[in-house]
């Protein structure tokens, strides 16, 4: 939900037209849904990619959506690519990334910017992974994010209920 939060704001401050950023904030709210655990689990955001092109015009309709074939490709490009490195891309992933270019960037920096929840500063987010100019001006506000809802949850609020409260903390919702 943070980094769906994060990619919102990312696509505001580069001016993503309605349905991009839209898409983007989609391909944010669910680039980890077949992840199997929080460590390096190599190939999760293919998987995810997948699994959103079968469920596309469900996962479109909860959001009151219409899931496009172009939405649909521009999501799944920004999710399956969401966890491969820019310099580790195959010529067919630099392909996918032109087509899908913005959204995939706004969906990658948002995904790092959501890294403050992990327990190393060597995992925290780095400028030097993202193709984001406005990367460095959310890095406060992403590290709040992780820190009132972490503090929410750890007094007893659901995961849901605690970014909740920290979005409205910070003026979000």
């Amino acid at each position: 939900m943070r980094t769906a939060a994060l990619a919102a704001l990312l696509a505001e401050v580069n001016g993503l037209a309605e349905a991009d950023a839209a898409t983007a904030i989609l391909a944010a709210a669910i680039h980890d849904c077949q992840r199997r655990h929080d460590q390096d689990d190599r190939g999760h955001g293919a998987r995810a990619a997948i699994w959103l092109a079968a469920n596309a015009d469900t996962v479109w309709g909860h959001f009151g959506l219409t899931a496009t074939p172009r939405r649909i490709v521009q999501a799944c490009t920004a999710i399956r690519l969401h966890d491969i490195p820019y310099e580790a891309f195959t010529a067919d992933d630099k392909a996918d990334h032109a087509r899908a270019e913005r959204i995939t960037d706004v969906v990658k920096a948002a995904d790092a910017l959501d890294r403050y929840r992990l327990p190393k500063l060597k995992w925290w987010p780095d400028a030097r992974y993202v193709r984001e100019p406005a990367f460095d001006q959310l890095r406060g506000l992403a590290f709040n994010l992780v820190l009132v809802s972490e503090r929410a949850h750890l007094a007893g609020a659901s995961g849901t209920t605690a970014v909740r409260y920290a979005l409205a903390e910070k003026g979000l919702v």
